[in-house]
């Protein structure tokens, strides 16, 4: 156990915590983007930034990777971390000025539209989509490039093999740039290209899953559990409830 000190707080922090973790754990509230709490720690909006004043190097770091090791003493609002948040936001305000996400993220930090060239896009780079593609061991997209033409997206451009459809990077993403398209019977991913047909539930014929999303559920089952990946939600709960029935006691016997 480690004690750290942020904003003249003394805080305990766990093993492995990072100072995001402790501030969020103890309502001081830090601004982030590019943090997923289901995705490893990226480091690259910026905006988590907390001054470090004493304990490690001093300066600005970003707390979503900043380890809470023990005697660190830190600020989350100090002068400096607030210039630079603002400063952020009002990047991200230039590059997403569409963005309600973005728009109300500025706002909070007193950010305004200023005579940064804009651009009309959603994508902020934060990664997180191609963070959890890899986190499933998908791996469909990934950055390319480099500079001010970095960007996302799948190998050559090209319609994907390799994605399943299983819309994580949609639920992940932050301002709404990735899209997709569901019908009754397939799942179209525009910026990836890729197109899933929709697999039927083994028992009620009713299309729910991609047959890619189906081979992962199956493929990460334990040995010796009966996957059910075949089964769309509405069977998979009746056939859980069948399993455990068995071992309901009879009527009329007790315990």
């Amino acid at each position: 156990m480690a004690a750290i000190t942020l904003n003249g707080r003394l805080l305990e922090a766990e093993a492995g915590e990072k100072v995001l973790d402790v501030a969020r754990r103890n309502g001081i509230p830090v601004p982030t983007l590019c943090h997923h709490p289901g995705l490893s720690a990226y480091g690259a909006c910026r905006l988590c930034l907390v001054e470090i004043k004493s304990g490690f190097r001093p300066g600005l770091v970003s707390s979503c990777t900043m380890p809470a090791i023990d005697g660190l003493v830190a600020e989350t609002e100090s002068p400096a971390v607030k210039s630079a948040r603002k400063l952020v936001a009002e990047l991200l305000l230039a590059r997403a000025p569409q963005s309600p996400e973005i728009r109300a993220l500025a706002a909070g930090l007193g950010a305004e539209p200023t005579a940064i060239p804009k651009k009309d896009e959603l994508c902020i780079l934060c990664g997180r989509c191609v963070r959890a593609c890899s986190a499933l061991g998908v791996n469909a997209v990934s950055f390319v490039r480099r500079g001010v033409k970095r960007r996302v997206a799948v190998p050559f451009d090209k319609p994907s093999e390799h994605c399943i459809a299983c819309q994580a990077c949609v639920s992940v993403c932050p301002t709404g740039a990735i899209k997709a398209k569901i019908t009754h019977e397939k799942v179209e991913m525009v910026e990836w290209q890729a197109r899933r047909e929709l697999q039927r539930c083994a028992v009620c014929q009713t299309p729910f899953v991609t047959a890619g999303q189906r081979d992962l559920v199956e493929r990460t089952v334990e040995a010796g559990h009966q996957p059910l990946g075949a089964l769309c939600p509405k069977c998979r709960r009746l056939e859980t409830a069948k399993a455990y029935s068995m071992w309901e006691p009879a009527s009329g016997v007790s315990g």
